[in-house]
């Protein structure tokens, strides 16, 4: 495992295929990569385990940082209020903190969700 620099309340460790970090405080990170303006909205999991959510949302004024908190609420049937994006709000790659559930619950609801999604 391991630790990110500085951060001394989160440790880096996969979770299958899928990069997590758990935190003393019990909220869960993820590392996802974003596409803005899609024409629909979809949950990816590459082999390598990365995750890719499709909002369509434009990135501006925040939209499309909005619509991955309220998308990822919605797949993790957690409150808006308990997923937030705290890493990357001007990048396509981003850190998002999900507060309420563990790791290996964010990753069996993604992959429900990604298997869900046609092709």
């Amino acid at each position: 495992m391991a630790r990110l620099a500085g951060d001394d309340r989160h440790t880096w460790k996969t979770v299958d295929t899928l990069s997590l970090e758990e935190g003393k405080d019990g909220s869960v990170r993820l590392r996802i990569r974003v596409q803005p303006g899609a024409s629909r909205r979809a949950v990816r999991l590459s082999p390598e385990g990365e995750v890719r959510l499709a909002v369509t949302e434009k990135p501006k004024d925040g939209e499309a940082n909005a619509a991955v908190a309220g998308y990822l609420a919605r797949i993790l049937g957690a409150p808006k209020r308990d997923i937030a994006v705290v890493g990357g709000l001007k990048s396509r790659n981003k850190t998002v903190s999900i507060a309420g559930l563990s790791p290996r619950e964010v990753e069996m609801r993604l992959r429900a969700e990604a298997e869900s999604v046609p092709t």
